[in-house]
């Protein structure tokens, strides 16, 4: 049987009469035996080494020998084209906007010669004319008198010229291909800008008014789309200049080979087959291993196990909420295994990938490994970053950010809930919270003795922040590829300069030092990024499960993480698109995607109005089961989509079942992990979506009620013009205005500083020249993606003065600093392609990594002042100064006194007692009064108890200085006693600041 269809790329598509596919709609195919000299040559040096396997083949194959399935092509049939393509990136600026084999015959020499120092210099001016418009444009968004005038100081103008720069060398590079599009317009350019004198001039005069339109659009003179207006025609100028005074070329231009057009080249060999014979066709069933439906009934009673057992049950055997018990865990845990293996894993080849295991394992392969390793340089270039990102992280950890709010003390006491027992899949206090985070800080508290304090918290959030930096540069290697050397040079290169730069973001080191589960946003995108643009690039069973895995998981995260299904769906449908190359194939795949549509759903649409129906009863048993059947809804999802998703991976087919088997296999898996949280929203839809619906609609929308989807939507529609203001806040987030709440930024700045925020724009054309370049569908994934992913922030529509969010829109950050990584990580590749050597050493390369390292070490001094210095003292005007507040509690309640006998007295807008007791070194402690009466009442409650009241130490009260009735109270109901005013000050932004309270002290011996 066969087992590869699970894990292996797209196969070839076999011919079929109900597929036809029109040869203008497929790649321009050469064949090899019909080339020249000349253009076998050519090709030779567009595509070296296919062009000589071929070629070799060719000349060594012996009459009536069967050819090699790969004999037939350069690459692997039936892979989109975006997977095959030659070159990645980089090649734009290899080859120009329109890359053609013809380019390269035309002046091979010029190329070899002349391209990459030049490229590196357009790319090194470039870069340092984005860097200075982003300082310029952050200079102008923290200018509060130019901010409020709107000016940027003319940053666009460097902007501009960065564009202009890297945009005309483009052209400049695909002048040939150009000229060859056009060949009546260029005749006509050539016979009037092509000659000596006069021409020549006019060539001038057309470069110098275009240099004027771009200057004229950068002051934005004739308003945004009049400066869109005036940098086309400036394009438009220069192209013509281009063309006209550029040479005919020696080689024609193939009409059919537009930009980011594909070339096959191929052999007439052709396997031999037996005439009249015809190969029998497995059936289906016959590629579907035994064991993954043997194993299907069992991973699906673990997951009933799983949804039935983390429960906790009343008396009258109701359920009461949703925890993981013993038994329940087991069972979760044990159904993802069986899952994944049902539907990704071989287990017949286990046995020798256990042999392999061991030999990779051996010391003695190591040391060959290392011996052998040529990329030294990334492993310690990586670790670096990871250390500078460490370091900004822990640094002076005590100080910033320097008090404990609300949130957190929420979270703490949640993670001690934890550490006494209670395993609850979501925490339904303070608006709703997802669990994970809650036993990471119990892990830290408990497991590792940090204790429950602020610093458990923060230590918590810093190392998920710390290993986010490599998920970093993992996924920038996915997302450019892995496929070609080229690719992956690149990719890692990019990846570096992502890592490095979130290393010393002041947005990624507040969400990680903020001691909130929040920093696993950008982690959990990162790595969904990375999984998916594998998925649409190789279309692996792997990770479709992987990428099941962690949608799952992040729904126990964050709840920004609940948007990220949304980027994962229109990733497949764009990998689908790419591979539409004629009309009537979008018509096709329409089609196709409907049909599996209505052949997945339908069955479930079938289950569902049986459960329906049977609710509507008048028998009790009946209703019973309608409803048994509605709550185990996501079984029978799991159920079949697993069932369906064997059947179409095995099936061989290609494009929509392909795809759409594994997408129902990631449905599986996530469903899988997800299980204990879907029963907890089942069973409790109003804390599961209290938080969310809170934020879109307001706390008092629904009155406490669980309302429909219809309700909802109609009500977001009546707001729909908040959700558009929202919407255009949050996109200048990155670059003018950022969050304007104290706990997340000081004084609404811009989420990238500077120099980041130049490369950005960079970023953001050279992105755009590689869409115009490849037909790759990833590269249209990731502005998506931002867009995506800045819905949390943007639809908080009750709230608005909470728009944007540096925390709820963390789930862009991976793709913002991807796109800012871009420009650097190219010049560090090309840097390091330069063939320069003395002594050995590779002089490209220690340049590559001197110009990431300066570009790092000039980001750090703006972003460490923004969030150490800026960030700190804004934190510290906002909010109370608990570590000042709370020493005499400490000293009294470790020395003369005790935490039974220390009590606050509650004033309006004063303190948390929860906070003061765990700043005072307890978190349990219990004394914060309500009112002055409750102080009998809490001395007698507190019997038997750690906090219990000793009668030979004195009593301890706090209380605020307006609060003068309970000065009279204290002194009626416990004589005798002393007041005291304690001062404490604090360091603000407007200098030191003072305040003060009151403490009654008084040794009241029995209280009655």
């Amino acid at each position: 049987m066969n087992e590869t269809y699970s894990d292996s790329p797209i196969e070839s598509p076999k011919p079929d009469a109900q597929d036809p596919t029109p040869a203008a709609a497929g790649p321009q195919v050469v064949v090899f035996e019909d080339l020249t000299l000349a253009e076998a040559l050519t090709y030779l040096v567009w595509r070296p080494g296919e062009t000589a396997r071929l070629f070799w083949r060719v000349l060594t194959r012996r009459p009536g020998e069967e050819a090699p399935p790969s004999a037939a092509g350069i690459g692997p049939e039936g892979v989109p084209s975006f997977a095959r393509e030659p070159d990645a990136l980089g090649a734009s600026l290899d080859e120009g906007l329109a890359p053609t084999p013809e380019s390269l015959a035309v002046h091979p020499g010029r190329k070899a010669v002349f391209v990459l120092p030049a490229r590196l210099v357009v790319l090194a001016l470039a870069l340092l004319l984005a860097m200075q418009g982003g300082v310029v444009l952050h200079d102008a968004a923290t200018n509060l008198a130019l901010h409020l005038k709107g000016e940027t100081n003319d940053a666009g103008l460097w902007f501009m010229l960065a564009g202009a720069l890297v945009f005309g060398f483009e052209l400049f590079q695909g002048r040939e291909w150009w000229a060859g599009r056009f060949p009546r317009l260029t005749a006509w350019l050539r016979r009037r800008l092509g000659s000596d004198g006069v021409p020549r001039l006019w060539s001038a005069g057309l470069i110098v008014l275009a240099l004027v339109l771009i200057w004229l659009a950068a002051v934005n003179a004739a308003g945004v789309w009049g400066s869109a207006l005036l940098l086309a025609l400036a394009g438009l100028l220069w192209l013509a200049v281009l063309v006209g005074t550029t040479a005919p070329g020696d080689v024609e231009v193939s009409e059919s080979a537009g930009p980011g057009g594909e070339f096959v080249i191929r052999s007439r060999i052709a396997p031999v087959g037996k005439a009249g014979v015809r190969e029998a066709r497995p059936s289906v069933l016959d590629n579907i291993p035994a064991y993954r439906l043997f194993l299907m009934p069992v991973a699906l009673v673990l997951s009933a196990l799983a949804y039935s057992l983390n429960v906790t049950r009343s008396p009258q055997d109701e359920i009461t909420d949703v925890v993981f018990t013993t038994g329940g865990f087991f069972a979760w845990v044990l159904s993802i295994g069986l899952w994944i293996t049902v539907l990704a894993v071989d287990v017949r080849g286990l046995p020798g990938r256990l042999r392999a295991l061991r030999a990779w394992l051996r010391l003695a392969a190591w040391r060959e490994r290392l011996r052998a390793f040529q990329g030294w340089w990334t492993l310690a270039a990586l670790t670096a970053i990871i250390v500078l990102g460490a370091f900004f992280r822990l640094a002076d950890l005590e100080s910033t950010p320097p008090e404990m709010t609300s949130d957190h003390i929420e979270k703490l006491l949640d993670a001690l809930r934890v550490s006494d027992g209670y395993r609850g899949v979501f925490f339904p206090n303070n608006g709703g919270r997802e669990g994970f985070q809650m036993y990471v800080v119990a892990f830290f508290a408990d497991t590792l003795r940090v204790g429950f304090n602020f610093k458990a918290l923060k230590l918590a959030s810093i190392v998920e922040g710390v290993i986010t930096l490599p998920a970093l540069w993992w996924m920038a290697r996915q997302v450019f590829g892995t496929d070609t050397d080229k690719d992956r040079r690149l990719g890692n290169w990019v990846g570096l300069a992502l890592a490095g730069l979130v290393a010393v973001s002041s947005w990624h080191v507040m969400l990680s030092r903020l001691a909130l589960r929040i920093v696993l946003t950008p982690l959990t995108t990162a790595l969904v990024i990375g999984f998916l643009a594998r998925v649409m690039r190789h279309n692996r069973m792997r990770d479709y499960v992987a990428l099941g895995a962690i949608l799952g998981a992040g729904a126990y995260f964050y709840q920004a993480n609940r948007m990220l299904p949304i980027p994962v769906v229109i990733g497949i449908g764009l990998a689908l698109l790419g591979r539409v190359r004629a009309p009537r194939d979008l018509l096709k795949l329409a089609g196709e995607v409907i049909g599996l549509a209505a052949l997945a759903l339908t069955p479930l649409a079938a289950y569902w109005y049986i459960g329906q129906v049977l609710e509507q009863s008048t028998y009790a048993n009946v209703r019973e089961l309608g409803e048994r059947l509605a709550s185990f809804t996501p079984l029978a999802v799991m159920l079949w989509f697993c069932v369906l998703a064997l059947i179409l991976r095995a099936s061989g087919k290609q494009g929509v079942l392909l795809y759409g088997g594994g997408l129902l296999a990631l449905v599986v898996v996530a469903l899988a992990v997800y299980i204990p949280l879907y029963h907890y929203s089942e069973l409790f839809p109003e804390h599961f979506w209290d938080r969310t619906r809170g934020r879109i609609f307001g706390e008092e929308a629904f009155e406490g009620r669980d309302p429909s989807l219809g309700e909802q939507i109609d009500l977001f529609w009546d707001r729909r013009d908040v959700f558009v203001d929202n919407y255009g806040d949050a996109l200048r987030m990155f670059h003018w205005e950022g969050d304007g709440a104290w706990i997340n930024n000081a004084h609404a700045r811009p989420a990238l500083d500077g120099i980041s925020g130049g490369l950005v724009i960079l970023g953001i054309l050279l992105w755009g020249v590689r869409g115009f370049r490849r037909q790759d569908p990833v590269i249209w994934l990731l502005p998506l993606v931002v867009l995506v992913m800045l819905l949390p922030s943007a639809m908080t529509l009750a709230y608005t003065i909470e728009n944007p969010s540096f925390t709820r829109a963390s789930g862009t950050l991976p793709v913002v600093f991807l796109l800012a990584a871009l420009p650097l990580g190219m010049v560090g590749y090309y840097l390091a392609r330069l063939p320069l050597r003395i002594w050995r050493v590779p002089v490209g390369l220690i340049a590559a990594l001197a110009v990431l390292g300066g570009t790092l070490a000039a980001a750090i001094g703006p972003n460490w002042d923004n969030y150490f210095t800026d960030y700190r003292l804004s934190y510290s005007s906002s909010w109370k100064p608990y570590r000042e507040i709370v020493k005499p509690l400490r000293t009294f309640a470790e020395g003369e006194g005790s935490y039974g006998n220390a009590f606050m007295v509650a004033y309006t807008h004063w303190l948390d007692h929860r906070i003061l007791g765990t700043m005072a070194g307890d978190i349990r402690w219990p004394n914060g009064l309500v009112s002055r009466d409750d102080v009998l009442y809490a001395i007698h409650r507190n019997e038997g108890t750690p906090y219990q009241y000793d009668p030979s130490r004195p009593l301890f009260f706090m209380y605020h200085p307006s609060d003068t009735a309970t000065e009279r109270y204290l002194a009626d109901m416990f004589p005798g006693g002393t007041t005291e005013t304690y001062e404490y000050t604090w360091e603000t932004e407007s200098g030191w600041s003072q305040g003060q309270y009151y403490i009654y002290r008084v040794q009241a011996g029995a209280v009655e």
